[in-house]
């Protein structure tokens, strides 16, 4: 936990563009439980989950085996995770084959909210003795990432009509790997001019998904 609060100046935002690139036989590095396996390569994260991926595994390093089953693929953050242990004296993983979007700072933004959200289902009956409260139990969990920047060009209505699947990443700043990252829907796009100030544009995203919290 940080000690102090944190300049929203010090705020990044990063947005994928343009399409996927091929990854090949690409490097995951062990977090140490031999479980989770995170791309080396920090540029080669962001993960086209409309791609093929090829996951294999080796016990050394050096003898690769494909693996299908087993697994998950995080993809907005390039990430697998195994449900037993890769087992071995030098438990790898790699991407034989698979897609990756480029991604670039997103210029002339100065506001961000994500929004986090749980839904509850009310599961209240009759008890004995009688209960003067409601019960829930936990749904599932959805997030929405709104922004606001200087209006500048129609590349986010192209994203708009064209339904494009973004992957955002924000960096509050507490420290230089911390971010919210997940994949978005843009969902509106509002742009409003006014006589006695700067055009400015406010989009709004569906995150699809989980929306990932990388605390460093």
């Amino acid at each position: 936990m940080t000690s102090s609060p944190i300049a929203g100046h010090n705020t990044q935002i990063y947005l994928t563009s343009g399409t996927s690139i091929a990854l090949t036989n690409e490097a995951m590095s062990d977090s140490g439980d031999h479980l989770t396996f995170n791309v080396t390569n920090a540029a080669h994260q962001c993960w086209d989950s409309n791609a093929a991926f090829v996951v294999q595994t080796s016990p050394d390093g050096v003898t690769w085996t494909t693996v299908t089953t087993g697994f998950t693929i995080n993809y907005p953050i390039g990430r697998v995770v195994f449900a037993t242990a890769v087992s071995g004296a030098t438990p790898s993983c790699r991407i034989s084959s698979g897609k990756y979007f480029v991604f670039s700072f997103m210029a002339y933004a100065n506001v961000v909210d994500p929004s986090l959200s749980a839904t509850t289902y009310d599961v209240t009956s009759f008890t004995n003795p009688p209960s003067g409260w409601k019960t829930f139990i936990a749904g599932v969990n959805s997030a929405t990432i709104k922004l606001t920047k200087f209006w500048i060009d129609g590349v986010f209505l192209a994203h708009l009509t064209s339904a494009d699947l973004l992957i955002i990443q924000i960096y509050p700043g507490q420290n230089a790997n911390q971010r919210f990252q997940g994949y978005g829907i843009l969902t509106s796009d509002a742009i409003k001019s006014a006589q006695n100030a700067v055009n400015t544009e406010d989009l709004n995203f569906t995150v699809n998904g989980q929306l990932f919290f990388i605390p460093s």
